[in-house]
């Protein structure tokens, strides 16, 4: 089997569950991880053979993907910010949309030296990518889970070791004090209501944590209120405030940060033209 004949056989096997562009990306990142090869090494080596070791990888990943589990998840690994992020299932995959929300906040902030609270930080990748390309800044990342927090340790170890991150094991619905000298608070919390389960991809469904995933119901904007609660009485005049949000409730998020106080508040659009960010400012 060559790199020619496995794309044709994901195609055969996957076209019913996937659109065929992914089916390529897929494809491309496999064979990326297994072999080591480039877009460019890709297309010179297509009519090169595997052995015996990459064939069995190849088949084992086609069959996972058959059962939805994403491939990143196959690979272990996937790409935030230019850096190569360990994921499984105990942490959400990181999206392109929260790197939009990431350069944002570096698009705002130019000084050296500022403190940052990430809190439900998962794998770590807003934590991280925000410690290697702020100056000399001081990241306080905040999770519930164990499993999560482990794996943001490692990918601190592994991609930006030298940065001053602090990992805090706190359940931010109960914590109190968590804020103090901050200059910026991001957060891409749980804003799924559960009744949205039944019309999400098996993809995440079955594979990524519902812990960071899922709100109840009836309250889909539980974290923000507690965001809002914890700025508003512990972060200091001038803090900024940055969240990912559901689509459908962030003029809800926007109406209860105005209503709370905050000022500036701004609802941003991401790439693809849906309203996603929303920034804010406590006020000075």
């Amino acid at each position: 089997m060559n790199l020619k004949q496995l794309k044709q056989i994901f195609q055969q096997k996957l076209i019913a569950l996937y659109p065929k562009r992914e089916i390529q990306s897929m494809v491309k990142l496999l064979v990326e991880h297994q072999l080591q090869w480039n877009l460019t090494q890709q297309i010179l080596n297509e009519d090169a053979d595997f052995n015996e070791k990459e064939i069995a990888f190849f088949e084992l990943a086609l069959i996972e993907l058959t059962q939805f589990k994403p491939v990143q998840q196959i690979i272990g690994e996937a790409w935030f910010m230019e850096m190569p992020f360990k994921v499984n299932n105990k942490v959400l995959i990181p999206r392109p949309e929260t790197e939009e929300l990431v350069q944002l906040i570096l698009d705002k902030n130019k000084l050296p030296n500022l403190i940052v609270a990430d809190v439900c930080s998962g794998s770590g990748c807003i934590a991280i990518a925000l410690a290697a390309n702020l100056v000399n800044a001081e990241v306080m990342a905040y999770e519930l889970s164990l499993e999560a927090i482990e794996i943001a340790k490692t990918n601190h170890q592994n991609l930006q070791p030298q940065s001053k991150i602090f990992w805090h094991n706190l359940d931010v619905l109960q914590a109190q004090f968590i804020f103090g000298n901050e200059d910026i608070i991001v957060s891409n919390p749980p804003y799924i209501p559960l009744n949205e389960a039944d019309v999400m991809s098996n993809n995440v469904l079955q594979f990524e944590p519902h812990l960071a995933l899922f709100t109840p119901n009836d309250k889909p904007l539980l974290f923000y209120e507690e965001i809002l609660k914890q700025t508003l009485l512990f972060g200091k005049p001038c803090v900024q405030l940055f969240v990912e949000c559901h689509e459908i409730h962030i003029k809800n998020v926007a109406n209860l940060f105005l209503n709370g106080g905050l000022k500036e508040v701004k609802i941003i659009t991401d790439l693809q033209n849906k309203e996603r960010m929303i920034s804010a400012i406590k006020e000075c």
